[in-house]
């Protein structure tokens, strides 16, 4: 193993542990072939592929046919993936290269180490060449963590297989290309798929920093932010407790009985859409977390009952939701996260990604609990068009009632799964990539986590699955509980008014552009253009129910100057409507901030 060290300390190589078994091949004869399979990108919608208007840009992903070429992959992409270590014409013309990557994975270690052995380490140096050995899923750090982002700027993976080996180990080969198209999708594909970006399509040049829907909450959560607390009043309040970590998965339900018998030995953590099954299964959870930014996440926080013993963990960017009766209602808020030019201190963050599931998982952490026990925490479902929740959440309804079906293996079905018992099962791109992600995070965590449902796809090293755990015994939670404090940011009071007047001032002077804008075509043009480039064009792709695609057909592929007219009037309505309720939600903000007292 020694040439191996060597290639590993040099940085070109990770490696597992332990090797998988060997393949027999003919070294004489071997050869490297494109390897046409189902691709992960085949459940994403085709548009996806040329979101940019006029299928403007690079190709965003294609699946090119059988029989492809080396020379024809080389065509259409910069990011090559060979699988199987072996001297043949094709892996040798990739290597030799001047630019582009090439990733080469080898189940074997000892067939491994033969190739290395007959390679120079300096010889490879500046040349984007990168070996995985042995089992992709053990190494020491989790090999999605391990690619840097910029790979992806070269372009979609494709992959070149050793027949007999594809043949032979049909697992680890679909594995290898799960996981490299799972970091394409992740670093490229998912933010064109986002809810951020998926009511602007197609796609044109503008700026895009921040969606209407999260100044919205910006705005919303001023005096909030007043008079609440921040995430560092919470760090370590909870050390060596257990949570119940509480998801809205169907199995929720099968886990309510455990959630009661167990409600005095941990702190129940609720994601935002599990909180209204939890209550009415008559459950009221010590924290409710959220951090989706939409405006869509809205009905789970919305309607509640007075909830004075919850606290609530928010985003700054996320709803607080409402009382029945109007007016807060959790007990005590908790924000975290930031945004620029924001009136208020730097607040601390958590570590998330995909799914709420993993920002209660962070919070756990933060916390100082010991143990994580999953509650509802699936991320799949046996429906193979539509995720399946728990009764009463607000994506209830979504089912589509499909239980079988001759699957295309294309969208719009889910992305075929296994979840820990082995049943089959069904996802959304973006929950099969939270639950990679949130599997490599609790390999690196401190917590010993249990998951009460088998029938999920968030498994991997680190992950018990029990359906009724014996926790232990920590007295002094509920003091803990009750000691937990909160910041005085109330002397920001003055500073939160001047910004509120200022924003204030920034949307009564775009509304006023918008309507003098109205004036001629030229003028609108002039406009438009500008909100190209102030982001605003972006937030309003959010807002209401504007519809960018018939915006889009009518503006800029218009027959004549009365039907651009007629778009742009469009436009510059919604425009004037959304610097109107933003201007309310702002007048409202200092008529509440203005009441606070200074502590």
């Amino acid at each position: 193993m020694k040439s191996l060290i060597v290639f590993q300390e040099l940085g070109l190589l990770a490696m597992s542990a332990e090797s998988l078994p060997a393949v027999q091949d003919d070294p004489e004869s071997a050869h490297h072939a494109y390897h046409h399979h189902n691709a992960l990108w085949d459940y994403c919608r085709p548009d996806l592929a040329r979101p940019f208007a006029g299928g403007a840009g690079p190709e965003v992903f294609a699946t090119p046919p059988a029989g492809t070429t080396l020379d024809q992959a080389k065509a259409r992409t910069r990011f090559l993936v060979f699988i199987g270590a072996r001297n043949t014409p094709e892996l040798d013309a990739a290597l030799a290269r001047s630019e582009g990557v090439c990733l080469v994975f080898e189940p074997d270690l000892d067939r491994l180490r033969e190739y290395l052995d007959g390679v120079k380490p300096w010889e490879l140096a500046n040349r984007g060449v990168f070996f995985v050995g042995g089992d992709p899923d053990q190494l020491a750090v989790p090999l999605l963590s391990m690619l840097p982002e910029a790979m992806c700027n070269l372009g979609y993976p494709l992959f070149f297989a050793i027949p007999e080996l594809a043949a032979a180990m049909p697992g680890y080969v679909r594995r290898v290309e799960e996981l490299i198209e799972l970091f394409y999708y992740r670093n490229v594909i998912y933010s064109l798929d986002s809810q951020d970006t998926i009511r602007g399509l197609p796609l044109r040049a503008m700026t895009r920093d921040y969606v209407y829907d999260r100044l919205k909450h910006l705005y919303e959560n001023l005096t909030p932010c007043l008079t609440g607390g921040v995430l560092q009043d919470l760090l370590g309040s909870l050390s060596g407790h257990t949570a119940i970590l509480a998801a809205a998965g169907p199995a929720l339900a099968d886990s309510l009985g455990f959630i009661r018998a167990n409600r005095d030995r941990a702190v129940l953590i609720a994601v935002n859409s599990a909180v209204k099954p939890l209550l009415r299964a008559g459950i009221t959870p010590d924290f409710v977390v959220i951090n989706d930014t939409s405006t869509d996440s809205e009905p789970t926080l919305a309607g509640l009952p007075p909830l004075p013993g919850t606290r609530l963990a928010a985003h700054c960017l996320s709803t607080t939701g409402s009382a029945e009766a109007g007016g807060p209602c959790f007990g005590r808020t908790y924000f975290f996260g930031n945004f620029p030019g924001q009136p208020f201190p730097k607040r601390a963050s958590l570590l998330l990604h995909g799914s709420v599931i993993t920002t209660a998982f962070a919070l756990a952490e933060y916390l100082g609990c010991a143990r994580a026990v999953l509650a509802g925490v699936q991320l799949s479902s046996p429906d193979p068009l539509a995720m399946n929740y728990a009764r009463g959440s607000q994506h209830e309804a979504h089912a589509s009632g499909v239980t079988e079906l001759a699957l295309t293996r294309r969208w719009p079905e889910l992305y075929p799964v296994t979840a820990a018992d082995g049943s089959p099962m069904f996802t959304t791109l973006n929950f099969f990539d939270a639950a990679q992600w949130f599997a490599d995070r609790i390999r690196q965590a401190g917590l010993t986590v249990v998951n009460l449902c088998a029938a999920s796809i968030l498994k991997g090293p680190g992950i018990v699955f029990d359906p009724d755990p014996a926790l232990p015994e920590v007295p002094g939670l509920a003091g803990k509980l009750a000691a937990i404090g909160t910041s005085d940011l109330t002397g920001r009071r003055d500073r939160v008014l001047d910004y509120i007047r200022q924003e204030m001032l920034r949307w009564k002077n775009k509304q006023l552009d918008a309507r003098q804008a109205g004036a001629d075509l030229r003028a609108a043009d002039a406009f438009i253009a500008g909100s190209d480039k102030d982001n605003t064009s972006f937030m309003l792709q959010r807002f209401g129910d504007f519809d960018n695609a018939r915006f889009h057909a009518a503006y800029f592929q218009g027959a004549g100057d009365g039907e651009r007219m007629e778009a742009a009037r469009y436009f510059l309505e919604a425009m004037d409507a959304m610097c109107a309720a933003l201007l309310k939600i702002l007048r409202d903000q200092h008529q509440r901030a203005s009441k606070v007292q200074p502590g």
